[in-house]
């Protein structure tokens, strides 16, 4: 497979097509040169085959290989990589200067692996150097791989330490493969740089082949090359399809959903550089290199045979040089084999030298005893003694016995004892060099400046006692703090560029006297006296310094050993500034009139925290601050604004000093972190007044907590202590302060040889790069690699960037010289000095230019403490893993308008592991939209529950204290979230309800009519003529009028159907129930009275008249005092439905409402009393019975709808009013005038004379005529 899809990139790039065709080039314009390949020699191969056909030049970049020497099969290849004929010789010279003389050896089961075999059994031969055992591996890692496991037995079982690996990566692919189930940490692998296992992070962990001997091909380093690599990135090279890729793997950059190839939410400065050595290394190597020169050789191939075309025809204007690559071949032979030893990229053919690499897989442990492998078969005889072959045996293997009698041995076998035991005496020595040196440090100057640091400490673990000193142990360590260092290292910078600087301290150097500060307080003052005596054991009082030069004294950054110190250089008042955090005690003129604060103030430090817990609604915080006067103004700082704020405090652990103390209450703190529900954690302290909590969190891994911390508690200087996975995510706040460019740039040239009297670089040189001590001059470093620098540590060990304590200590720096530079400029102009002689003073003659310096108004000064708290937010980074660094995320700028003071950028922030987006920190989960808060008795104001907001009461905001109601015109949706408005509602036409009360009502009115006609037709017949004919017409007409009166109820109200309703309503019924009144007392009058037949026919005929008007005349009166008082109106119901607005007709009086419709029941029962009474005269046609039903339903309609009525609301209330006007008239109409339309219509044979007067009981068989 791999070979076609070799030949299929060479066929598209050499047709021009993404499906090739054999033969066909598609290219208008050929431009292509030369094929490169490599470094696979397979792969070139098989390119090879195809190109040669075209005879396309091809130049291969991997391992040379005697195969693609053979003209006659490759004819258009040529090699870059030097011939290798001397790697075996190299090899075994190395087993010999170790005297490794038992060597196993790991080779590819092919043409390359065969030769290399060969050569290298000769040369060992040769220097009695034995094969410990050869195993040929496949080049295919699925191909057996129960033979890997043999071979890997093999290995271990082995008493060769030494394994010599030959081949690349692809033809030990297999061996890759298999070793990433293995850690052999027992075995050193000599391997050629083919094989590159800083490419196999992902197959098998380093620690395997950590110190493993790397043979590489000799080439010149590319300077450029290195900060060619620092600028590449996808934004600069768009056309390189795997930078983004890099970037996305590497960066947690995203992809662009519109373009695959511009990256989203990226860092700006991200670099390849970043990238640990073993996943990108930017020095390059030796394939790298050929590749370079490979370029170069056509370039300078085309180059002289475009000096050739112009010797022949000189090229018109804009015309370009034309060729086949074919004709190429000539120019590439000859520069590449050629004697143009002029050009620097040649390949020198005589020179075959290899560069001996060793592996480190560094950081990993800081060791001080070093050991050299010991790899033999048998043990070396020792004087007395001499070697005896075993049969069988190669001859490295051998038996010991005595010398004869009157014979010796005097020397060892094999230099290697030698070596071997001169190699621990070494490691003896260079471990008591590594103690022996000074811990200070001493910078010649014309005035000189004391700096008083605590670089390292000694410590006890088990406090073993010594056994001749009493209160000494003989377990003690040594714990370094290279942070602290830093500000070494910044005081050696800033005093160089002042005596660089001619404008600063003219004639005038400025040194330094460096002493560490012990751990233990009662150690602290004992360097400040003998700095200030000159004797070594100091006696107070006295100075033996023949001429004082000392300016003033640097502490820090630990506030409490300044104050130590600050005791007693105050009583000399001596000037001293400190550079750790500021402190509020040591501002105290009072108790401290010498010393001087570098740091700004950090009053907005609580602020700038608690702005920071707002932007991610962080309202649950724990707080870890140290036990002391500082902690406790922090706490109180911190609540104050955090309780402005609604940011409560989860629980407050305040933390011992002392490392030792009381480890219980640790445990018991990390209970409390682990189980709050605080997922943010805010540290305050610097390292030793939190130096417990450092101690006791080796032993925790906390991978869900985001600690929040201020720069002097470092947790980038505490990798012995704990995990850094721990803090990976933690923001950290920093004062802000500008980045001295060069400071970085003098880091990388720090070095032991060129700062010779700075006792710390040796030591580190021997803990990181592993360089031993001189046996004559412990300053002296032997055998260290001369590109060694503080720059390849990884920055969790040391950072080279300035940190807010080194530009602390520069500042000092520089306000000292600027003190010293005013009084010399006053002494000058008081009495200038003579020649050579220089400045004298007195420390406390500086006090005057410090303070003015210090606080005065010289904004000139670029090292000028400024006002502006500012505050830089950075984030650790635990990448790449344990080597962590931190990105600037934020800024707080106090001084900034509200709301703008914090400026972040939250796609740069990393976060725990464990959270894929912000994390949270609550006491309870946010109230949504709908919900609103209740606090909960006896808990702080973040904890609390939700409850739904009321009806028509919303809540739009996350965490609302209180819902807002919504106004009368609008009512809130089902999720409370939202006021919407309220649609306008009324008994519509159109509505269903609306619909069947106008069809009802318009039908039972036409109907009416029709019976109203009918009677009119029938008017002389019986049936109609009986009961008053005038009153049936009349009752009719209002039964019309009473079903046309519920249309006034249907529809939109206004003012005027409003007061129509009601008085026709009221009206309509009372002319009703009259009539059907005055229809009763007629049957009564017929058949009850005995009044004469005369007076009996007028009050039938005339007096029955005035019942109606009476009635109607009653109830006229009822309306108008409705009307006078308080009339119907048109209304507003906001509350019956809620989701809609009612319009209605309110009935303005309640108490005239039912007063009607009192009068109406009134008048009804009275007309069912009398028909009632009437219901068994004898008569034809007589009506009262059903008279008196249809009053007995219509007293109960409207008797029922009084509670019905009251109890409904809206536009049903209304539907529920015209529902009884239309039943209760039904009930009239149906009742009343059902039983005669049956007889006019069904029966007319019954509405005649004839059969009135047949009917026995007819009174006279008459019937009552009107």
């Amino acid at each position: 497979m791999a070979a076609v899809a070799a030949g299929s990139s060479a066929y598209q790039h050499g047709g021009g097509l993404s499906s090739p065709y054999c033969n066909y080039n598609c290219v208008k314009e050929r431009k292509s040169t030369a094929a490169i390949t490599g470094p696979s020699w397979a792969k070139s191969a098989h390119i090879g085959t195809l190109l040669q056909l075209y005879k396309f030049p091809q130049l291969t970049v991997g391992p040379f290989d005697p195969i693609f020497s053979d003209r006659g099969q490759f004819t258009s290849l040529y090699q870059m990589a030097p011939k290798g004929t001397s790697l075996s010789l190299a090899m075994v010279s190395l087993m010999l200067h170790f005297g490794w003389t038992w060597v196993g050896l790991l080779i590819p089961d092919d043409h390359r692996g065969t030769q290399f075999l060969s050569d290298i059994r000769e040369n060992m031969e040769k220097n009695q150097v034995c094969i410990a055992f050869v195993e040929m591996m496949q080049s295919s890692w699925t191909s057996f791989p129960e033979k890997y496991w043999k071979i890997l037995g093999i290995i271990q079982d082995s008493l060769a330490n030494i394994i010599i690996v030959y081949g690349d990566n692809d033809s030990l692919q297999g061996l890759t493969r298999n070793l990433g189930q293995q850690i052999l940490t027992r075995k050193v692998w000599v391997m050629t740089s083919q094989w590159d296992i800083t490419n196999i992070a992902d197959y098998f962990l380093l620690d395997s082949f950590h110190g493993s001997l790397i043979f590489s091909h000799h080439h010149e380093q590319v300077i450029e090359f290195k900060n060619f690599i620092q600028t590449v990135n996808p934004y600069k090279y768009p056309e390189d399809s795997y930078l983004p890729k890099l970037w996305f793997l590497f960066f947690k950059c995203s992809f662009s959903e519109l373009d695959c190839h511009l990256l989203e939410n990226c860092q700006p400065n991200a670099s390849l550089e970043f990238l640990p050595r073993h996943i990108f290394d930017m020095a390059m190597n030796e394939d790298s290199y050929n590749t370079y020169k490979a370029v170069y050789t056509v370039a300078h191939s085309f180059h002289e045979m475009s000096l050739q075309q112009v010797q022949m025809q000189p090229f018109g204007n804009g015309e370009r040089i034309m060729f086949f690559p074919w004709q190429l071949h000539p120019f590439l032979r000859n520069i590449h084999v050629g004697a143009n030893l002029a050009l620097e990229w040649k390949q020198e053919l005589d020179d075959d030298k290899y560069d001996i690499l060793n592996f480190w897989n560094f950081p990993k442990g800081l060791g001080l005893k070093v050991k050299l492998p010991y790899s033999v078969c048998s043990e070396s005889c020792c004087p007395g003694f001499r070697k005896i072959s075993l049969e069988g045996k190669a001859v490295c293997c051998y038996d010991c016995t005595p010398c004869a009698d009157n014979e010796i041995s005097n020397e060892t076998v094999i230099i290697i004892r030698i070596l071997f035991s001169h190699s621990y005496v070494y490691a003896y020595s260079s471990s008591e060099c590594y103690f022996r040196i000074k811990e200070d440090i001493h910078h010649e100057g014309d005035a000189v400046i004391g700096v008083f640091f605590p670089v390292h400490s000694y410590y006890t673990g088990n406090k073993i006692p010594h056994p001749y000193l009493p209160y000494f142990f003989t377990d003690i360590h040594i714990q370094y703090n290279f942070k602290i260092y830093q500000l070494v290292l910044a005081l050696v910078f800033a005093i160089e560029e002042i005596n660089r600087n001619p404008h600063l301290l003219p004639n005038i150097t400025l040194g330094f006297d460096f002493y560490n500060i012990p751990f233990s307080e009662k150690n602290i003052l004992g360097n400040a006296l003998i700095w200030l005596s000159g004797l070594s054991i100091p006696i107070s009082n006295y100075n033996c310094v023949k001429e004082r030069k000392s300016a003033a004294a640097l502490t820090g950054p630990s506030w409490a050993r300044s104050t130590h110190i600050a005791t007693l250089l105050q009583l000399y008042k001596f000037p001293q500034l400190t550079v750790g955090p500021f402190d509020a005690i040591l501002s105290d003129q009072d108790q401290f009139h010498s010393l001087y604060q570098m740091a700004p103030k950090g009053t907005s430090l609580a602020l700038a925290m608690v702005s920071l817990m707002l932007h991610f609604r962080w309202t649950w915080i724990g707080l870890i601050v140290p036990d002391d006067h500082r902690g406790t103004q922090f706490l109180s700082d911190i609540r104050e604004n955090m309780e402005k704020n609604q940011v409560c405090i989860a629980f407050v652990e305040m933390i011992q000093s002392t490392w030792n103390s009381f480890p219980y209450k640790y445990w018991k703190s990390f209970i409390t972190v682990q189980e709050s529900l605080a997922n943010i954690i805010i540290i305050y302290g610097d390292n030793d007044s939190l130096q417990g909590l450092m101690r006791n969190l080796g032993q925790q891994i906390l991978t869900s907590k985001v600690w929040v911390m201020t720069s002097q508690w470092d947790v980038t200087n505490m990798a012995d202590y704990f995990l850094l996975d721990s803090f990976h995510g933690s923001l950290i706040f920093s004062h802000h302060h500008e980045q001295i460019i060069e400071f970085k740039n003098f880091i990388q040239t720090v070095n032991p040889y060129k700062y010779p009297e700075d006792n710390y670089l040796p030591k580190l040189w021997f803990l990181f790069f592993k360089c031993p001590f001189s046996e004559l001059d412990c300053h002296l470093l032997e055998n260290c690699q001369p590109n060694a620098s503080l720059e390849f540590l990884p920055r969790h060990i040391f950072d080279t960037a300035m940190n807010e304590d080194s530009y602390n200590t520069y500042k000092a720096v520089y306000t000292v010289a600027h003190s010293l530079h005013e009084m010399s400029l006053q002494q000058v102009q008081m009495q200038p000095f003579r020649n050579g002689q220089k400045m004298v003073f007195f420390p406390w003659q500086l006090h005057t230019f410090l303070k003015n310096i210090h606080v005065g108004a010289n904004m000139a000064l670029k090292w000028k403490q400024k006002s502006d708290d500012k505050y830089d937010i950075l984030n650790f980074w635990n990448f790449p893993k344990s080597l962590g660094r931190k990105v600037k995320v934020a800024i707080f700028s106090p001084n900034a308008p509200q709301g703008q003071q914090l400026s972040l950028s939250e796609q740069m922030i990393r976060w725990p592991e464990k959270y894929s987006e912000i994390p949270q920190s609550v006491c309870s989960e946010s109230c949504g939209p709908g919900f609103k808060k209740v606090s909960l008795e006896g808990k702080a104001v973040c904890c609390y529950d939700c409850t739904p907001c009321a009806d028509n009461e919303i809540s739009n905001e996350t965490d609302a204290d209180q819902c807002m109601r919504c106004p009368e015109s609008h009512y809130a949706n089902t999720e409370k979230k939202h006021c919407l408005q309220k649609a306008v509602s009324f008994l519509d036409h159109m509505d269903p309800l609306g619909m069947a009360l106008t069809t009802i009502a318009l039908f039972f009115s036409i109907l009416t009519a029709v019976v109203l006609g009918l009677f009119v037709k029938h008017r002389d017949t019986p049936i109609v003529k009986a009961n008053n004919r005038t009153l049936s017409y009349t009752l009719l007409i209002t039964l019309t009028v009473c079903f046309l009166c519920a249309l006034l109820f249907i529809g939109r109200p206004n003012i005027t159907t409003c007061i129509l309703q009601q008085i026709v309503f009221g009206v309509a019924f009372t002319v009703a129930l009259a009539t059907v009144l005055a229809k009763a007392i007629t049957v009564v009058i017929a058949f009850r009275v005995t009044f004469p037949r005369r007076m009996m026919r007028w009050l039938i005929s005339k007096g029955l008249n005035f019942i109606i008007p009476i009635c109607t005349m009653v109830q006229l009166v009822l309306c108008g005092i409705w009307l006078g008082t308080s009339p119907p109106f048109l209304d507003q119901d906001y509350h019956a439905e809620h989701e809609n607005i009612i319009i209605m007709c309110n009935k303005g009086s309640s108490f005239a409402f039912h007063g009607v419709l009192g009068y109406l029941c009134s008048l009804a029962l009275g007309s069912y009393t009398v028909a009632f009474l009437s219901r068994n005269l004898p008569d034809t046609f007589n009506e009262a019975k059903f008279l008196s039903f249809s009053m007995l339903v219509f007293f109960c309609v409207w008797v029922t709808f009084l509670p019905v009525y009251h109890s409904t609301k809206g536009k049903i209330m209304v539907a529920m009013e015209v529902f009884s006007i239309l039943a209760s008239s039904a009930a009239l109409f149906g009742f009343i005038f059902a039983p005669k339309c049956y007889i006019i219509l069904i029966s007319p044979e019954k509405n005649s004379l004839h059969h009135v007067r047949k009917r026995p009981h007819s009174r006279g068989n008459t019937f009552l005529k009107t």
